[in-house]
């Protein structure tokens, strides 16, 4: 286990230095012109070549790249270009929202999926299964920026429950903040239950008709115990391989649901510093944070598979 463990980390930081060289190059292929950006349309050229000379954005890619990462070996991001203040502290900053959106959408996706994904392989063609099946599929049709606005429209604007957009601190005010969160979570949950739901019930109609899943039924033992010691555990597999990639969805999905709900974290910070400013430095470290957070999971999610099954070993 300890060497497996050991070569998915090595693995996992050559994948993040791909994914570090990817992400830099795409970035400067980009069209638009950071010093531009910041100084407007009306900067004589002797201003808008001082900026780039002090942004370092005449040095050569490789050059720049080298210094960028180097920064990230000794823990530097960087400073924005704009204020001019370190990428880590803006990331610390805009990091607790998006880690209560992310989780809180983790947490109600496993609410909603796994529960209907099991009643509707117990109960298949049930009314439940299939009303359940149709608003999956409806939602899986929905993008999420729709969903949101819709969710906006009903619950804040018909029926004034909700707030439309913001964010307030949980320390500030906990209720405040958990119903600014309310239409975000919900939005990102549900989008992320569906694959979930339908993987879990497939999953659970496979196993139910296992001979050791009818051999458990004939001793006797309850339904319940039957159900969840036996036909979920050995079905958790293929579906916590699905919530792995969920969770990539819904840190990749809070980039889109920040914007549209107002909430000031790194999925809003990557957008504003794309859109407004090209400020590369932010934009390169909210990127390949996000995407070692996905690694970081994918690996967790693999050594969870011989927790749950006491068969698979891993490096033998």
């Amino acid at each position: 286990m300890t060497r497996y463990i050991l070569q998915r980390i090595l693995y996992m930081l050559f994948v993040a230095f791909i994914v570090s060289i990817l992400v830099f190059a795409l970035l400067n292929v980009l069209p638009g012109d950071p010093a531009m950006a910041m100084l407007g349309t009306n900067a004589t050229p002797e201003e808008l070549a001082n900026l780039r000379q002090s942004l370092g954005l005449n040095d050569p890619l490789a050059i720049r790249y080298a210094k960028w990462m180097g920064g990230i070996l000794h823990g530097d991001l960087g400073k924005s270009m704009v204020s001019h203040y370190p990428v880590i502290t803006l990331l610390k900053e805009r990091l607790p929202a998006t880690m209560e959106l992310g989780v809180l959408s983790l947490v109600l996706m496993l609410v909603i999926a796994l529960p209907l994904g099991v009643y509707s392989a117990l109960r298949p063609n049930s009314t439940i299964d299939l009303i359940a099946t149709t608003i999956a599929v409806a939602i899986a049709a929905t993008p999420a920026f729709w969903l949101g606005i819709a969710l906006i429209m009903v619950f804040a604007l018909w029926l004034g429950l909700l707030p439309t957009s913001g964010y307030v601190p949980f320390t500030d005010d906990p209720g405040a903040n958990l119903r600014s969160m309310v239409l975000p979570v919900l939005t990102l949950g549900l989008t992320s239950s569906v694959m979930v739901m339908r993987q879990t019930r497939s999953a659970m109609i496979e196993i139910l008709h296992q001979e050791y899943v009818r051999t458990a039924r004939m001793k006797g033992l309850h339904e319940r115990v039957v159900v969840v010691r036996h036909a979920l555990r050995n079905a958790l597999i293929p579906v916590i391989t699905v919530f792995g990639f969920q969770v990539g969805v819904i840190f990749g999905g809070a980039v889109v649901i920040e914007t549209v709900f107002a909430i000031p974290g790194m999925g809003r910070l990557l957008v504003d510093s794309i859109r407004l400013h090209r400020d590369y430095p932010v934009v390169q470290s909210v990127t390949f944070l996000l995407s070692f957070v996905v690694l970081i999971v994918n690996l967790l999610v693999d050594l969870s598979y011989a927790v749950i099954d006491p068969r698979i070993r891993y490096g033998k």
